[in-house]
């Protein structure tokens, strides 16, 4: 028996007695079981039904673990019962008593279920294994005695054949009339494609675009119109013999019509990405010449699938004797073999990763492999493998186009290459270089997505039983501990994915409707941008949490993480901490903002980014300076701009003296009125003032006070002034002093004699 004996519960889950019932059904069923006549596939059908008990035996061990060690945890803490102890704590801890092992009685059934689900899936498997062993290692007749056979019988086989097929294309029982018919459809339908190919030829060559989706659009396009006659021939004619000859069974000649137009669109496909037609250019960041030589040998292949799908869908095999279908079936996969030989010569030229030695060498080992075994007479062992390594081929190829397809599309999203790209980036208000919110999480998404599909695929391909496939389900499902901590691979999926959606719609939300919510408010300009800036951060922190919890985290130990983190602020994160409190105060209490001229300790420029941890100053060269948010909080700090953009100027002037000071205070008073940015009202500021400073040695020294209206361009207004001054003053012949010295001898020797000339 799968299911161990257990105490019976006293209130039993209905659940468990259905478990119970499907794990002795599928005991009795794998016992009656026949490997010789019975369908194999019953199997999966009870490994599901197995999987379905182990998930909910699994979901109630972990239930009932919980609810025992929490109440265990209760009665630690009632603590032990004695004549004192108070009646109320008494029954309480009966109570807490009781449950305790009603559930240790549910856990112990739930377990014992669990024990018995997995055992018996351990037993299906190891059948299905035998099973597939048995059949892949099947051995028949070699090709040697195949051959010997065939020989024997070579003069009966051309006749059996041609009739054959005579009989099923069934085109003798077409008329003159519908011969006449289907050729005027073929011409018009050539005509037609030779037209449409004109058109979009035109169309292309007057195109223009950029990036790999456009180019690789180009080339389908033009690879499409270069077979356009033979598709469109192909499928008119197949509609005509669909529309003449009977339809059950489909007539032959509808197969091969088929099988001409799976070939041709695989061969568009293949010239599409390897070797484009023209006008389109080749765009692979590969040799062109090499994907020439890639798509030859890979025509070689749709030749073959173009034969395959005749003959299985003609039915010829139904006449061939087994030696017979031996040989045929021997040559169509030798064949096959050698052309992916063949193609694995011109792997040493791929780009990364496809060039590796190690894998070339294991494909080769492989068809190898595959050739010895049809060789031998290990049929279904040589199918088995080269279905499985050109299925896997085709399906790395198909996820590794979309792969690029799909990071190219992100790129031009980041960029902007397209004009519905870049209406994207206006609607999320994104400057010209900042990246779109959350488009960082979302490649990863799709990076994982990527490599579950392929490793779904692989094991598709290579003939995973129900059971593997049941496993893998489960361990995404059902995860994995590490470290005490459960992981589930799909809920951490959903996770990146829930995150990287909200934290897109947050950034919308900060940088689109946040704005123009609060630009209706009448709260100050500097409470908009810190509700502005903390809403960002709230909602990352949201985004965080939510992500967190559906990925599985739990949040009961956050104290401990808490504790560890004072402890680490303790010893090495008061800077950090000290700088991100700061922060929060800049953008509540706003003594400085975004577009402010400040000057901190040696550093003066404008205020351009405010963030948590640091504020990002730009000089007047340019150069960005990151000023920790506890240095503008502890330190003065020169805001020139925190109440208004006004600021006062000072020039100072010296005049000679006997120079008219009345009319220098006018001429002063005139050039400062005469300027676009200099206050003249005084309603808030006194207006401009020249005050009489000092009697200087050589020189009257005046000063011109007066108040401009943006103080950041207080230089350049300075500049102006003095241009203005010096311009004033020279039309009004006053002059400006320069330095004079008198130089008194008190002391010279009686031997020189300064009257006579100096020697030349």
């Amino acid at each position: 028996m799968f299911f161990t004996s257990t105490p019976a519960a006293t209130s039993e889950d209905s659940w468990i007695q259905e478990a119970r019932q499907n794990i002795s059904r599928t005991e009795a069923a794998l016992d009656a079981f026949n490997r010789q006549t019975d369908d194999p596939a019953v199997l999966n059908a009870w490994v599901q039904q197995l999987s379905g008990v182990r998930l909910q035996a699994q979901k109630c061990t972990d239930v009932r673990s919980e609810t025992v060690d929490r109440l265990k945890k209760k009665l630690e803490a009632l603590g032990g019962v004695d004549a004192a102890t108070p009646t109320d704590i008494i029954d309480s801890s009966q109570e807490t008593r009781k449950r305790v092992a009603e559930q240790e009685i549910q856990l112990t059934l739930c377990r014992a279920l669990l024990v018995d689900a997995m055992s018996a899936t351990d037993q299906i498997r190891e059948l299905q294994s035998e099973i597939r062993r048995t059949y892949l290692f099947g051995r028949g007749p070699n090709l040697w005695d195949v051959s010997v056979v065939n020989l024997q019988q070579a003069d009966s086989l051309y006749p059996l054949v041609k009739s054959f097929l005579l009989e099923r294309l069934q085109l003798n029982r077409l008329q003159y009339t519908q011969w006449l018919v289907l050729a005027v459809l073929l011409v018009a339908a050539v005509i037609l494609a030779v037209w449409w190919r004109r058109l979009i030829r035109q169309r292309l060559a007057h195109s223009r675009g950029g990036g790999l989706t456009a180019a690789m659009t180009s080339s389908l396009q033009s690879c499409f119109a270069a077979d356009l006659p033979l598709l469109l021939a192909a499928i008119t004619a197949m509609g005509w013999f669909l529309y003449t000859l009977p339809s059950a069974p489909v007539p032959p000649s509808v197969v091969v019509l088929l099988g001409l137009l799976v070939y041709l669109t695989g061969s568009v496909l293949v010239r599409t990405f390897l070797s484009p037609c023209p006008p389109a250019e080749h765009f692979l960041e590969a040799d062109p010449v090499y994907c020439r030589a890639l798509g030859k040998r890979i025509h070689g292949l749709l030749a073959l699938v173009l034969i395959a799908v005749l003959v299985y869908g003609t039915g010829i095999q139904g006449i061939l004797g087994p030696a017979q279908w031996f040989i045929a079936r021997a040559a169509f996969l030798s064949t096959a073999i050698v052309i992916l030989l063949w193609l694995v010569t011109t792997m040493r030229n791929a780009p990364e990763p496809f060039n590796s030695r190690k894998l070339r060498g294991l494909i080769v080992l492989v068809l190898l492999a595959g050739l010895f075994a049809e060789i031998f007479g290990f049929r279904n062992l040589s199918v088995y493998l080269l279905r499985g390594l050109i299925g896997t081929a085709l399906l790395a190829s198909i996820l590794w186009v979309a792969h690029v397809l799909l990071q190219e599309l992100f790129d031009g999203m980041e960029e902007g290459r397209h004009p519905w790209e870049r209406g994207l980036r206006n609607t999320l208000r994104l400057a010209q270089d900042e990246p779109v919110p959350g488009l960082i999480w979302l490649r990863l998404v799709i990076v994982l997505m990527t490599w579950l599909l392929f490793a779904s695929g692989v094991f598709a391909l290579w003939g995973y039983t129900e059971s593997v496939w049941t496993m893998l389900r489960e361990g995404l499902i059902t995860g994995f501990q590490v470290a005490g901590m459960q992981i589930v691979p799909l809920n951490w999926i959903i996770a990146i994915a829930v995150f990287a959606l909200l934290v897109t719609a947050v950034g919308w939300i900060r940088n689109e409707a946040l704005p123009g919510w609060v630009e209706k408010t009448k709260i100050s300009h500097g409470a908009k941008e810190a509700i502005i800036t903390i809403s960002g951060y709230v909602g990352l922190i949201i985004a965080a949490l939510i992500g967190l919890s559906l990925a599985g985290f739990s949040f009961t130990n956050l104290a401990i993480v808490v504790g560890a983190l004072s402890v680490g602020i303790g010893f090495g994160l008061q800077n950090i901490v000290n700088n991100f409190v700061s922060g929060i105060i800049l953008l509540f209490e706003r003594p400085i903002r975004t577009g402010d001229w400040i000057v901190v300790g040696n550093t003066e420029g404008y205020v351009r980014k405010i963030s948590i941890r640091s504020t990002q100053i730009e000089t007047f060269d340019r150069a960005d300076v990151i000023v920790p948010n506890s240095e503008l909080i502890s330190s003065q700090v020169t805001n020139w701009m925190l109440n208004d953009p006004w600021g006062r100027v000072t020039v100072p002037i010296g005049v000679a003296y006997g120079t008219d000071v009345g009319q220098l205070r006018e001429l002063l008073l005139e050039v400062a009125m005469n300027h676009t940015l200099v206050i003249r009202d005084g309603a808030k500021v006194s207006p401009p003032k020249v005050l009489f400073r000092s009697f200087g040695d050589s020189s009257l020294n005046f000063e011109l006070r007066c108040f401009i209206r943006l103080v950041d361009r207080r230089l350049d207004t300075l500049s102006e002034l003095n241009f203005a001054i010096e311009r004033a003053l020279r039309e009004a012949g006053i002059q400006i002093p320069f330095p004079q010295r008198d130089l008194h001898v008190r002391s010279l020797d009686p031997s020189i004699d300064l009257t006579r000339p100096r020697p030349e």
